[in-house]
C-alpha cells in the first residue's frame, strides 16, 4: 500500500488513480463500505503505510505522536489519533397492535366477502369515498375475525425458544428462593436449571443459526432481523437535528425528514409545446385509460402471485391477507380499478408509500445526513405472470430484465463475500459467506 498517493480533500484524505489491481480493488472496497482516510503523517522514507481508516467524517484527528512510548520505527510513526465517540439513545418504538394473519380462518372471512354486495356499495359516490368504503368493510371483517396482540420488544433474543424461556423463568425462582430461605434444596434445584439452561441456550442457537444460514439465499429478512436484534434497539437517536431545530419525538423526528426530503426534490415546471407555449389544461387527453379493460380473473391472478414476505403498506393489509383472499377481494378490487380508470383518478391511500430514511455518513442525529428509501408495493414471485399495467395499484410486477440485474447483483457480492446493509458491513474474503457470518456472530 506504500505506492498509493493520498492527497488531501477536504477533512480527509483521497488516493490518486493507480495502475495497480489490487490498489485499486482496495480502493473500491473502501469506497463501497463507506470508509475514508485520515492519516497524512509520512515515514522517514516519505511514505504511508499506516492508515487510519473511518466510516464517520469530521470525527478523526491524526497527529504526530511528540513522546511516543517506545523508540520509534523508521517505517511507521507514532501516532496520535483522537476520535469522537458519540453515544445516542435509541428512539423508542410506539406500542402498536398486530393482527395474527397467520393464525386467521380464511374460509369464514372468504364467504363474508363474497356475500357482500359490492355493486351497490361502491357504485355510489366518488372514487376517493368508494375505496374508503372499501377499506371500512375489510377493516371490519378483520377486526372480527383476525385476534390481535400488542407488538412488543421480548426481552429475550429471538432465538429463545418457550422452553427455554420457561426454564430461565423457574431458574431464578428458586434462586430467588434459596437466597431467601436457605434451602439447600432449593439450591440443588437452582444448579440443575442452570445447567439446563446453559444446554438448552447452545441448542437453541444453533439451530437458530442454521435455519438463519440455510435461508439467507431464500429469506433474507430472517437474517437482517437478527442483525437489528443485535444493534439492541432502533437505528434512530432519540434526538434528532436539522437547520438548527431539534426534536425528540418520534412525530416531530418524521417531520424534520419530511422537511429535508422535501427541499431536494425539484419543483415541477409546467409543461410545454413544440413552439415553447404552456399547454392548455383544456387540452383533451391523446391517450384514453378508459379502455383498459380489467377482469376480476387478472386480479385474482395478480394478487396470488404476491410474494408473501412483503410486509403491508400503508392501507395495513399485508401480502398474506391479499393472497389468502385473493379469489373474494378480485370482485371489489376490479370494480375499483374499472372506475379510477375511467374516471381519471388515482385514489390518495394508492399513491401513498412508507418512505424510510438510511444514514449515509457523518454524524447520526443529523437529517441531512441521509436519504430516502420507498417501500414499494409487493412485487410477484418469481414465475409469476406479468402484470401489464398493474403495478401502480400495488399488484405489479418488476421487470424480468431489472430482477435478473439484481440477482446478478446479489451474486456478484455473495462471491466476493461482501454483505450490505446501511451502517452495518460485513466484509468477508476468501472464506465460506455463511459459516463467517455465523462465526462473526456468535454471542
Amino acid at each position: 500500500m506504500s505506492d498509493i498517493v493520498w492527497t488531501t480533500i477536504n477533512d480527509h484524505l483521497e488516493a490518486a488513480p493507480n495502475s495497480c489491481e489490487y490498489i485499486n480493488n482496495f480502493l473500491e472496497t473502501l469506497q463501497f463500505c463507506g470508509l475514508q482516510q485520515f492519516n497524512n503523517i509520512k515515514n522517514e522514507f516519505n511514505r504511508i503505510l499506516d492508515l487510519a481508516i473511518c466510516n464517520e467524517n469530521e470525527q478523526v484527528l491524526v497527529d504526530a505522536c511528540s513522546d511516543p512510548f517506545v523508540p520509534e520505527d523508521p517505517h511507521h510513526k507514532a501516532l496520535s489519533i483522537t476520535f469522537t465517540i458519540i453515544d445516542l439513545k435509541p428512539l423508542r418504538p410506539l406500542t402498536r397492535l398486530v393482527y395474527s394473519y397467520n393464525r386467521a380462518d380464511y374460509t369464514v372471512i372468504n364467504d363474508e366477502i363474497c356475500n357482500i354486495d359490492w355493486l351497490s356499495i361502491l357504485s355510489c359516490g366518488s372514487v376517493e369515498e368508494a375505496v374508503i368504503k372499501f377499506y371500512d368493510v375489510i377493516y371490519k371483517i378483520r377486526d372480527n375475525h383476525i385476534a390481535q396482540r400488542t407488538g412488543y420488544t421480548g426481552q429475550y433474543p429471538p432465538w429463545y425458544s418457550r422452553a427455554l424461556s420457561k426454564a430461565i423463568k423457574e431458574k431464578f425462582k428458586f434462586h430467588k428462593k434459596y437466597k431467601k430461605y436457605g434451602n439447600l434444596c432449593d439450591k440443588a434445584t437452582f444448579e440443575l436449571l442452570r445447567e439446563r439452561v446453559k444446554r438448552l441456550e447452545k441448542q437453541c442457537y444453533d439451530s437458530y443459526m442454521s435455519r438463519i444460514e440455510n435461508s439467507l439465499h431464500t429469506n433474507p429478512k430472517a437474517f437482517w432481523s437478527f442483525i437489528k436484534n443485535k444493534r439492541k434497539g432502533s437505528s434512530f437517536p432519540s434526538t434528532m437535528n436539522y437547520l438548527g431545530n431539534s426534536s425528540s419525538s418520534g412525530d416531530e423526528i418524521s417531520n424534520l425528514f419530511s422537511s429535508y426530503f422535501h427541499s431536494t426534490f425539484l419543483q415541477p415546471e409546467p409543461d410545454q409545446n413544440a413552439d415553447g407555449g404552456t399547454v392548455d389544461d383544456a387540452t383533451p387527453n391523446i391517450a384514453d385509460v378508459s379502455s383498459i379493460e380489467i377482469t376480476e380473473d387478472a386480479v385474482h391472478k395478480l394478487l396470488s402471485s404476491i410474494d408473501p414476505n412483503k410486509s403491508a403498506g400503508p392501507d395495513d393489509l399485508p401480502a398474506i391477507f391479499l393472497i389468502k383472499c385473493s379469489k373474494s377481494l378480485s370482485v371489489p378490487i376490479a370494480t375499483l380499478f374499472r372506475r379510477s380508470l375511467a374516471e381519471g383518478v388515482v385514489p390518495v391511500i394508492w399513491k401513498s408509500a412508507f418512505i424510510s430514511p438510511i444514514h449515509k455518513k457523518g454524524p447520526k442525529n443529523q437529517v441531512g445526513q441521509a436519504h430516502a428509501r420507498w417501500a414499494r408495493p409487493a412485487p410477484p414471485r418469481r414465475g409469476a405472470p406479468p402484470a401489464s399495467g398493474a403495478g401502480v395499484w400495488g399488484a405489479g410486477a418488476t421487470s424480468t430484465r431489472a430482477r435478473r440485474e439484481k440477482e446478478d447483483s446479489m451474486w456478484r457480492m455473495s462471491r466476493l463475500g461482501i454483505i450490505h446493509t446501511q451502517r452495518y458491513k460485513i466484509w468477508l474474503m476468501d472464506a465460506d459467506v455463511k459459516s463467517q457470518i455465523a462465526q462473526f456472530l456468535k454471542p
